[in-house]
């Protein structure tokens, strides 16, 4: 009964506050009971708020064969929440670090909307990166102190993950995922890499720039290398149980642009890329 007024809304539709609240576990009961206004009025601990990338950076995804039991991770993460005293500080920590890392990507947007050089210099300044080490980014301008201000979060938020997983002791970011992660962030180009959802050894998402401008950099795209890397990976140093080698498949995606009218989201690149994803995973 609750989803029924939702499901019922035309495509694209967003639900009033008021539905939204009801689907919160206990919200409605509490707002039922309560006597007063205020409380009827709580909003959610969370928001929700528009966010694009910048023209020069595209997500890339990747599918591991691994796979990982979503339900069940989510559910020990929880219970070691409960039982463990020391829990609330390191996740604490771990949402402070989030944080910034999402106040970096808005800032790195902020740069773009008041960018006053024009678009040509933009690409101009993303490339000068681009074609450099990752390390060397902060000495190349406001684009690149930013950028690497992104890095920089990113890497303390995968360090308080591998320490969330070893004390919880769920694999959210498992040894076999740091070596595939850090190769990734090595490349040049590639502003960051994460174990996406839950974390698990099932996929790896990346935000890395597209190619540079001529006369910056020969070779393969960030794109192209990236495709090399996972789909050449071999990084794990034991084998399953199974005796079935994990493969990295990169999937062919890219980010709908939801200004244009579109969902926000990822949208499957043609029916040729589709077809060499099935051959891939199957």
């Amino acid at each position: 009964a609750v989803l029924r007024e939702g499901l019922a809304m035309a495509d694209g539709s967003a639900p009033a506050a008021v539905l939204l609240r009801t689907c919160v576990p206990g919200h409605a009961q509490a707002v039922a009971e309560a006597d007063d206004a205020a409380t009827q009025a709580v909003p959610w601990d969370h928001c929700v708020s528009s966010f694009e990338l910048p023209p020069g950076f595209e997500v890339l995804m990747a599918d591991v064969s691994c796979g990982a039991n979503t339900p069940s991770m989510v559910k020990q993460v929880a219970a070691w929440r409960k039982e463990d005293s020391t829990a609330s500080a390191l996740w604490a920590a771990y949402a402070e670090a989030s944080a910034a890392l999402q106040d970096a990507l808005a800032e790195l947007c902020a740069l773009y909307n008041n960018w006053a050089n024009g678009r040509e210099e933009w690409v101009f300044a993303l490339g000068r990166c681009a074609a450099a080490e990752p390390g060397t980014w902060a000495a190349k301008g406001s684009v690149g102190k930013v950028m690497d201000a992104v890095r920089t979060h990113t890497l303390r938020v995968r360090e308080l993950l591998r320490e969330i997983s070893t004390r919880s002791a769920v694999p959210i970011e498992p040894p076999e995922q740091t070596k595939l992660l850090d190769a990734t962030m090595a490349q040049r180009g590639v502003l960051m890499a994460v174990v996406p959802g839950a974390g698990g050894c099932d996929a790896v998402l990346a935000i890395a720039l597209t190619a540079p401008p001529p006369g910056l950099s020969t070779g393969p795209d960030v794109r192209q290398r990236l495709a090399a890397l996972w789909g050449g990976w071999s990084g794990s140093d034991q084998t399953p149980a199974d005796g079935l080698q994990s493969r990295v498949c990169e999937l062919p995606v890219r980010e709908s642009v939801g200004s244009l009218g579109g969902h926000n989201g990822v949208l499957l690149e043609g029916s040729v890329s589709v077809s060499a994803l099935r051959a891939g995973t199957s």
